[in-house]
């Protein structure tokens, strides 16, 4: 294999080792572990050891210089010549970064906690072994490699488990295990949802993304539907709302409403023009354009949930409707949905809470955008002039 190849499969290596195989995407697990566990993280150290030191200073030289063959040869001597040392472990954990062969890869983790139980980096091991695994199609391998971890982690610290169940899920879905797979997701997002963690919040609703995709995939449509359009409407990640977008038009295909999906296609288009799907969503339009004439009908399909985000959604669930809330207050109508839906995505950005509520008069239908509920007279004008000091207008109104 040429220097070309290793640098390659050395990069993807790495690259994976952030990321799960989920179908075409990945399952990111969170900065902190992935510095604090792995080997290609600057705080991976390995311990001094003066029988291996030189031996150990060439392995970083040529992995720094590129040539991977050779770094893993030298880790390997390192590994050899401390074997029964503390040492020993670290050592190996690293080579397998560097590894050309998978099956070679997965003899060498395999081997680190039978041999090193102690090892405190262990359920990183099993996590990479599981990894590999999943590469080789080793499902059934993959899945009791995971619950080692599991296993370990009950009753202690859960550093991994979160995102371990979300591993699960990926994998049943990949044999087609997708009852399972939804169990696994949700039982990631409980798991997240305990944290209380802004920073855990991406991983919930990327749980919830993977749930739409095997309700897609057992022909669920209503389920994948609404779980999709809660996710759109409230959550602001360009990534994950248009992996949404898109699984959300396919849903509508699938289940017949070519109208809805060409919308869908259309609208992911103006907002994202640079999408990586824009080439597929270009050809898909090109095909739904036989399908009818109000194709370019508006359809209301995000729907905002403050659960998602959160982890607290459960399936069947109507939106938490608050009645006799207080003040609100009105800074638009408009006649299309989607405009109003527009500048709700703005008021969210400039930290301020709102919703479209549809109005029928003289039978012309128009979408109001209320800023609020707010409990007092008093705050709604507090907030009435925070925003005509961002160049809105409006008034106080009160719900009936």
């Amino acid at each position: 294999m040429n220097r070309f190849w290793v640098k390659l499969l050395i990069f993807l290596s790495i690259l994976i080792t952030l990321y799960v195989p989920l179908n075409a995407e990945y399952f990111l697990l969170p900065d902190e572990i992935v510095q604090s566990y792995f080997p290609i993280a600057e705080q991976y150290t390995i311990p001094e050891d003066q029988r291996v030191s030189q031996v150990l200073v060439r392995a970083k030289y040529y992995e720094e210089s590129g040539n991977y063959r050779q770094a893993s040869r030298y880790y390997g001597f390192a590994y050899n010549k401390a074997q029964d040392s503390n040492v020993a472990p670290y050592i190996r954990f690293k080579q397998c970064y560097l590894l050309e062969s998978l099956s070679e890869s997965i003899k060498a983790l395999k081997e680190i906690p039978l041999r090193f139980p102690d090892f405190p980096y262990n359920d990183a091991v099993y996590w990479e072994l599981a990894r590999r695994y999943y590469l080789n199609g080793d499902y059934e391998e993959c899945i009791t490699t995971l619950e080692e971890i599991l296993d370990h982690e009950s009753g202690g610290a859960e550093v991994f488990t979160p995102y371990v169940y979300g591993f699960l899920g990926v994998t049943y879905k990949a044999i087609n295990r997708n009852d399972d797979a939804v169990d696994a997701y949700l039982a990631a997002i409980e798991k997240l949802a305990q944290y209380g963690d802004e920073r855990r919040r991406p991983f919930i609703v990327r749980n919830y993304l993977e749930i739409s995709r095997s309700y897609l995939e057992k022909k669920d449509y209503d389920r994948a539907s609404d779980l999709l359009k809660r996710i759109i409407g409230s959550w602001e990640d360009p990534i994950i709302k248009q992996e949404a977008y898109i699984l959300l038009a396919e849903t509508f295909v699938q289940s017949g409403k070519s109208e809805y999906a060409y919308r869908i296609y259309s609208l992911l288009l103006e907002q994202y023009p640079d999408s990586l799907y824009r080439a597929g969503a270009m050809d898909r339009l090109e095909e739904l354009k036989a399908d009818g004439e109000n194709l370019g009908e508006a359809v209301g399909f995000a729907v905002e949930d403050p659960r998602i985000p959160k982890g607290k959604y459960k399936f069947g669930e109507e939106i938490e409707v608050v009645k006799d809330a207080g003040f609100f207050i009105q800074i638009g109508s408009f006649s299309i949905e989607n405009n109003a839906s527009n500048l709700i995505s703005v008021l969210k950005t400039k930290g301020f809470s709102a919703v479209v509520v549809e109005a029928v008069h003289e039978q012309k239908r128009t979408f109001r955008v209320w800023v609020g509920p707010l409990e007092t007279l008093a705050k709604a004008k507090e907030s009435l002039k925070e925003l005509e000091d961002l160049g809105y207008k409006g008034f106080i109104v009160r719900e009936k």
